[in-house]
């Protein structure tokens, strides 16, 4: 479950699973470091980013659940926290539309990738 322009180095040896350290680099510059909490394979997937680079932002969590519904169609739901500060807060209001496309991107290369 990873957005477009992505890179998603792993530390740790294998099998990966909940403790696992993910480092990110995102468009933009962005770098994170970030913890799994759930992985639960084809349900449920969460983690808390440990460390950004991106000022104003305290606490983030993002948990992803996969609900199958018919053959071959899953529902898949995004939450998605972050604690900022009231700035950040703004704008990530601001960018709901182009958070809600990076999500259906993210969701189409689950798929793809199943």
């Amino acid at each position: 479950m990873v957005l477009p322009g992505t890179r998603v180095p792993v530390r740790g040896s294998s099998p990966y699973g909940v403790g696992t350290i993910r480092l990110l680099s995102l468009r933009g510059g962005i770098r994170a470091r970030e913890r799994l909490l759930a992985w639960d394979d084809d349900q449920r997937f969460a983690y808390r980013v440990e460390d950004v680079n991106v000022p104003g932002v305290r606490a983030f969590v993002e948990e992803w659940t996969v609900t199958p519904v018919a053959d071959a169609r899953s529902d898949v739901r995004w939450i998605l926290a972050v604690d900022c500060a009231q700035p950040v807060g703004l704008l990530l209001r601001a960018a709901r539309r182009p958070l809600d496309r990076a999500f259906r991107a993210a969701a189409r290369n689950m798929a793809a990738s199943t």
